[in-house]
């Protein structure tokens, strides 16, 4: 987030567990911090611009970017050190082409997606059945 304002709404009220504000002084350290204790392989990138390449090059070996959107028009900035040898990756992930590449089936697609949304998202809205502990994933996956 870029305000301290969205940092508590989203911990007061959507509950969230972690968010950082990428304003504060801190934000690197903190950053460092939260990858150490999660561990995080994947990161989708809004906004452009050299933050990206920064979370990036905090992240474990074999992490992979989607690239979503750049929401601040400005060049992304990777380290190719980090492509090279740590072994990561950045993807485009743009759904208009995504949806060119399914041809004809594009529009039954979206109405599938967008029924199904309208209706309360039984198949692509979120809900949690259980909460488990990260030591109890092989019982999480059955």
């Amino acid at each position: 987030m870029r305000r301290d304002e969205q940092v508590k709404t989203l911990k007061e009220e959507l509950n969230a567990k972690y968010v950082l504000n990428q304003t504060s002084p801190t934000f690197i350290a903190d950053l460092d911090e939260l990858i150490k204790l999660l561990n995080p392989t994947v990161l989708f990138e809004y906004c452009g611009g050299d933050l990206a390449g920064k979370i990036l090059e905090k992240m474990p070996p074999s992490s992979l970017m989607y690239i979503v959107g750049n929401l601040t028009f400005t060049p992304l900035v990777l380290s190719s050190g980090d492509m090279i040898f740590q072994a990561k990756s950045a993807l485009s992930l743009y759904m208009p082409n995504w949806l060119k590449d399914q041809g004809a089936e594009a529009p039954k697609l979206l109405m599938r997606v967008s029924d199904d949304l309208r209706d309360g998202g039984k198949i692509f809205g979120t809900h949690t059945c259980k909460t488990m502990k990260l030591s109890q994933w092989r019982e999480a996956l059955e």
